[in-house]
């Protein structure tokens, strides 16, 4: 049986990614959905283009979430992606990134959020090669 995410530093979570034209109340549309569907955001991360934004969760039932989405009119399309917590310590994200440089995983993006400053930080990374990220990290001690 898993863990629970608190107790494990990194967990392969799935990220839904949508695109939404960058117009006013449309990512307002898609964060009222979710909360009235009683799902819980994790982690976004929303990145405007010129007329379309890239929203990327991680949500608390991501195969719900992923129907609501495609119910209300969007594409989504998703991915495995690693979840790293607690990023509590000064230099600790720098040790995880040097890590997977050193194996040669390429990470293709990455965005944090936490509740608080001060609290613990959940990092989504999204690496070229899952498998050996989890487990260089794990070598590393992040596991």
């Amino acid at each position: 049986m898993n863990k629970p995410m608190q107790e494990r530093m990194v967990q392969r979570l799935k990220e839904l990614t949508i695109v939404t034209p960058n117009e006013p109340a449309k990512l307002a549309r898609v964060l009222d959905a979710i909360a009235r569907r009683g799902i819980l955001i994790l982690a976004i991360n929303s990145s405007p283009g010129f007329d379309l934004n890239t929203v990327r969760l991680v949500v608390s039932d991501p195969e719900a979430a992923r129907e609501l989405l495609t119910r209300i009119g969007f594409a989504v399309t998703t991915a495995t992606v690693l979840g790293l917590r607690p990023i509590v310590k000064r230099g600790q994200l720098a040790k995880v990134i040097d890590a997977l440089v050193e194996r040669g995983i390429n990470i293709d993006y990455l965005y944090g959020c936490a509740p608080k400053v001060g609290l613990e930080t959940l990092v989504i990374i999204h690496v070229s090669n899952v498998v050996a990220a989890k487990r260089t990290l794990k070598k590393a001690g992040f596991g």
